[in-house]
């Protein structure tokens, strides 16, 4: 039943009356206007989606079948918009299990979770950290295909990438999502950097269509080609900007030829977009693969206090000297590469650390369960205020167990 609440209004006359009413009205216009300052203050944080180590891998669909491989076959003779209906009527529709890359099965159940995720939190833009090919991609297809040549290995990686920025974009249709190359990602072998090559040219065509806002696309398409890294700057943000950088070129493993002047050319880039962000006072987040190193600290059971280094020593000491420089622009640093979920900080000195937030991997080929991220943001400074972790559970045995294993206020970490 509706009830309407009445204020009682003692009065000796009219008069009385109207100077209670005013009073009233005074203070419920005092209430709305204390409110309304209240909410213009604290203004509701921004959110955006880090997603990293998909590792794609079509042939798992072939594992128990005969070779060639039917499903590989079809795939080789269709364009990738046809690749989701000849996933659906051939593949198999079950979930891979510890130890094995993404099959179609967790890489659909994923991009369904994310699709809920992006109705319910409205993410200004995702975050695509790197390696989105499965282990070992050039010789299971090899094996599964029969195909021994270089231009078919080339082009059925360029429709794998082609099907994935598809099936991505359908979940994002309206906001920009910035991808990261990984140590994966080639037409080469792992870890392989050709600058200005056919790899980095047609990802760049394909996944220019990840971002919409034109000013973003056009910085994009300006230097991604090179060898993979590019600015943006945040659309109707424009004291916010992103850098994203191809950290395979400074990896210890990073191979081929010229990859060393040209993550010399990269850091000398990288200081340029900083300059130019500290002086026009813009607040940056750098996103990357490849993580410098970890102080593991018990992190994994059995690594008490272990170093792993995944940079070369030069560059490590060169991004602390960057760090240090511009500690007042950046304020956080994406990576991901480990596949777990680890938060870490660059100490700076005594009162100066640049918080460092890993995101979990989508494949769970090195026993974890498939994960990914929901950061909130502060729209003053670009700092990150709250993490929502998603996992899939794959031990429990169903086949879409995706939900929030934890949620972190970050100040608290930080403090």
């Amino acid at each position: 039943m509706l009830r309407y609440a009445t204020i009682p209004i003692r009065s000796k006359g009219p008069q009385e009356t109207m100077n209670k009413l005013s009073q009233l009205l005074c203070a419920i216009l005092l209430l709305v206007v204390s409110q309304s300052i209240l909410a213009v203050e604290t203004p509701k944080p921004e959110k955006f989606i880090s997603v990293a180590d998909i590792h794609f891998d079509p042939f798992v669909e072939c594992e128990k079948s005969p070779k060639p491989c039917l499903v590989i076959k079809k795939l080789r003779n269709a364009n990738p918009q046809d690749w989701e209906h000849i996933f659906e009527k051939y593949g198999h529709q079950q979930m891979v299990q510890y130890g094995q890359d993404t099959n179609y099965f967790l890489l659909k159940s994923t991009l369904n979770t994310l699709q809920k995720v992006n109705q319910k939190e409205h993410p200004h833009f995702v975050m695509l950290l790197g390696d989105f090919l499965g282990h070992d991609f050039r010789e299971k297809y090899v094996e599964y295909s029969g195909d021994t040549t270089h231009a078919g290995v080339q082009a059925f990686i360029k429709k794998t990438m082609q099907f994935l920025t598809l099936e991505i974009n359908k979940v994002f249709p309206n906001i920009d999502v910035y991808p990261a190359i990984g140590n994966n990602d080639s037409y080469s072998e792992d870890y392989m950097v050709i600058p200005n090559g056919a790899f980095f040219q047609d990802t760049k065509t394909t996944w220019s269509g990840f971002i919409k806002n034109k000013a973003n696309q056009e910085s994009f398409n300006r230097s991604f080609g090179t060898s993979g890294y590019y600015v943006i700057t945040l659309a109707n943000h424009p004291d916010k900007k992103i850098i994203i950088l191809n950290t395979v070129l400074f990896s210890t493993k990073v191979k081929g030829q010229g990859a060393k002047q040209t993550a010399q050319t990269q850091l000398q880039w990288l200081r340029k977009q900083l300059s130019i962000a500290q002086k026009n006072h813009q607040k940056v987040i750098l996103a990357f693969h490849i993580p410098a190193d970890i102080n593991v600290s018990g992190a994994f059971e059995n690594n008490f206090g272990v170093i792993w280094k995944f940079w070369a020593p030069a560059y490590w000491k060169e991004l602390k000297k960057i760090s240090i420089q511009y500690a007042d622009t950046i304020t956080v640093i994406l990576p991901a590469h480990i596949h777990r979920d680890i938060f870490q900080f660059i100490i700076l000195g005594s009162f100066s650390k640049i918080p460092v937030n890993f995101t979990p991997a989508i494949s769970p080929i090195f026993g974890n369960d498939p994960g990914f991220k929901v950061f909130s943001y502060d729209l003053p400074g670009f700092d990150i205020t709250n993490v929502d972790t998603y996992f899939n559970n794959l031990s429990a045995g169903e086949k879409n167990n995706w939900e929030i294993g934890y949620s972190v206020h970050v100040p608290h970490l930080v403090a």
